[in-house]
C-alpha cells in the first residue's frame, strides 16, 4: 500500500514536469494516461485500505521541508514588492518570523510525518477522479486561450502540481508539513487565478493569496501553542490525543480559522468569488474537489476534538449564519459563475457545519455532500466554459433559448442542478440526513439548536430557485 500512496504523491509531479517539455500530441496523451492512472490508484487505495498508515520519511527531508518553507515566503515576498501589495507583505513577514522561531524550538526529529486512514483515501477519490477529468477538459480549452505555447504547457503542468499538493495535505500528519502543502496550495491557486496577466485578474490573485495566508499564520500560531503548552510533536495525531487536555482549544480554534477562510467563509469569500476572472478549469479545480474542500476535511480530521466544544459551537453557529447569507446573495446574481460560486460558499458551509457537529450522521452527510458537490460542481463549471466558448453566454437571463440552440447542453446543465436539489441524488440525501440530525441538537442545545435549524431550512428553501 505503501507504494500506491506514494505514485499518488510522486506521479503529479513527474508528469508536470514532463509537461514543460513534451511535444503537444505527447503531452495529450500523457495527461489522459496519468489522469486515469490516478484515479485507478485512488480507487483501489480506498477500497483497500484497512486501518490507519502512519510513515515517515528521511531525516534530509525534514531539512527539505524546512527550507522549502523558507523559499516560498521569500517568493512570496518578491510578489509583494513586485505588485506593491502590502496585505501580501504583511503576511509574509508575520509567516516569516514565526517561521523563523518555531524551527528554533521544533524537535530535531519529526516522527509520524504522514496519516492515511479512510479519510484521506476518500479525498485522494474525490482530488484525483474530479481533478483528471477538469485536466482532460484543459486539454481543448487550453488551446482556445489567447497566450503562448509554453504558457498553455505551464497552466497543465499547474494543474498537475496542484494535484500532487492535495495528495499531499490530505495525507499530512506533521503539522509543519501540512503547513507548507497548505501554502503551496495557497501558491497554486495564486498562479492559477492570475493566469491572464491582466489587471483584474492580478488583482484578484493577490486577493487571494494574502487571504490564505492568514491561514498559514493560524496554523504557525497553532504549532508553537502545541509545542510551548507541552503537548508534545505538533502533529494531528497527536493533538487528537490530548483532546481533553486543558489548553487545546486554542490550536484547535486557530486550525478552524484556517479552514474557515480556506473554504472562503465570511468575511474570506471575496477571494474565491474572484477566481471568477480565471480560465474555467481553475473555476471547477477550485471549486469542486481540491482547494476548497481542505476546510470541510480539516474540520473533519478535528471532529473527534471539536466535538460538543465552545469552538464547534462557534463554527456551527458562524457556518448557520454563512449558508443563508450565501444562498440569499446566489438568488440575486445573474451571472451563471457568480450563482456557481455563491452556492459553493453556501454548501462549504453545510459541510463544515455537519463535520463541526462531529455526530456519525452528520459526519456521512458531511462526506455525502463532499463528493456530489465535487461531481456537480465539475460538471456545472466545465459546462460553463461551454456556454462562455460555443454560445458566448454569461448570464443565466440570456440562456431562455438554450434548450433550442444547445439542447444537450442544457440537458447537462439541469442534470448539474437537479444532483444539487433533488432526490434521489447524494447532495439532497446530505441535506436531508443533515436537518434531520440538527434535530438532535434542538434537544440538546435548544437555542443554537433551533437557530441552526432555521437555517438551514431557510437556506436551502433560498438556494433552491436560485440554482433553478
Amino acid at each position: 500500500m505503501y507504494p500506491l500512496i506514494t505514485s499518488l504523491f510522486l506521479v503529479p509531479v513527474i508528469v508536470s514536469g514532463l509537461l514543460l517539455i513534451l511535444p503537444k500530441s505527447v503531452a495529450r496523451i500523457l495527461v489522459i494516461t496519468s489522469s486515469l492512472v490516478l484515479a485507478a490508484l485512488s480507487l483501489y487505495v480506498f477500497i483497500n485500505l484497512d486501518g490507519v498508515l502512519y510513515f515517515g520519511v528521511p531525516h534530509y527531508v525534514n531539512d527539505l521541508v524546512a527550507v522549502a518553507d523558507i523559499v516560498l515566503l521569500v517568493y512570496f515576498g518578491w510578489i509583494a514588492l513586485r505588485r506593491r501589495s502590502w496585505q501580501v507583505g504583511l503576511m509574509t513577514v508575520l509567516q516569516f518570523g514565526g517561521l523563523l522561531y518555531l524551527l528554533k524550538i521544533l524537535p530535531a526529529d519529526h516522527s509520524l510525518q504522514f496519516m492515511v486512514d479512510k479519510l484521506s483515501a476518500f479525498m485522494f477519490l474525490l482530488i484525483n477522479v474530479i481533478s483528471g477529468i477538469i485536466a482532460i477538459y484543459s486539454l481543448r480549452y487550453i488551446d482556445e486561450e489567447q497566450c503562448s505555447s509554453f504558457r498553455k504547457k505551464h497552466f497543465l503542468s499547474i494543474l498537475f502540481w496542484f494535484i500532487a499538493v492535495m495528495n499531499l495535505v490530505v495525507s499530512s500528519n506533521n503539522l509543519e508539513y501540512f503547513f507548507l502543502f497548505f501554502e503551496l496550495t495557497t501558491l497554486a491557486s495564486f498562479l492559477l487565478i492570475g493566469f491572464r496577466k491582466d489587471e483584474l485578474s492580478v488583482k484578484n490573485a493577490l486577493t487571494a493569496l494574502w487571504m490564505n495566508q492568514v491561514g498559514g499564520v493560524a496554523i504557525l500560531a497553532a504549532i508553537f501553542f502545541i509545542i510551548y503548552n507541552g503537548y508534545g510533536e505538533a502533529t494531528f495525531s497527536n493533538l487528537l490525543a490530548h483532546a481533553s487536555a486543558s489548553g487545546i482549544m486554542l490550536p484547535l480554534a486557530l486550525l478552524s480559522v484556517a479552514a474557515l477562510i480556506k473554504g472562503a467563509q465570511l468575511p474570506f469569500s471575496k477571494w474565491l468569488l474572484g477566481a471568477m476572472v480565471a480560465p474555467t478549469p481553475v473555476s471547477a479545480l477550485l471549486h469542486s474537489s481540491t482547494m476548497v474542500k481542505i476546510a470541510p476535511f480539516i474540520i473533519l480530521r478535528l471532529s473527534p476534538a471539536l466535538k460538543d466544544t465552545p469552538v464547534a459551537t462557534v463554527v456551527i453557529a458562524l457556518t448557520g449564519f454563512v449558508f443563508v447569507a450565501a444562498a440569499i446573495s446566489a438568488l440575486s446574481q445573474d451571472n451563471f459563475k457568480r450563482i456557481l460560486a455563491y452556492s459553493t460558499i453556501a454548501l462549504l458551509a453545510l459541510m463544515i457545519m455537519m463535520a463541526a457537529v462531529g455526530t456519525p450522521v452528520t459526519i456521512v452527510a458531511a462526506l455525502v455532500l463532499i463528493l456530489f458537490h465535487g461531481m456537480s460542481k465539475c460538471l456545472l463549471f466545465l459546462n460553463a466554459g461551454i456556454l462562455e466558448r460555443v454560445f458566448h453566454l454569461k448570464q443565466s437571463s440570456d440562456m431562455d433559448r438554450l434548450g433550442e440552440s444547445g439542447p444537450f447542453t442544457s440537458l447537462v446543465i439541469t442534470i448539474g442542478f437537479m444532483s444539487l436539489l433533488l432526490p434521489p441524488f447524494g447532495a439532497f440525501i446530505g441535506k436531508w440526513l443533515s436537518i434531520e440530525t440538527l434535530g438532535a441538537l434542538a434537544t440538546d442545545k435548544k437555542l443554537l439548536g433551533a437557530l441552526v435549524i432555521v437555517a438551514v431550512a431557510g437556506g436551502g428553501a433560498v438556494l433552491s430557485p436560485a440554482l433553478f
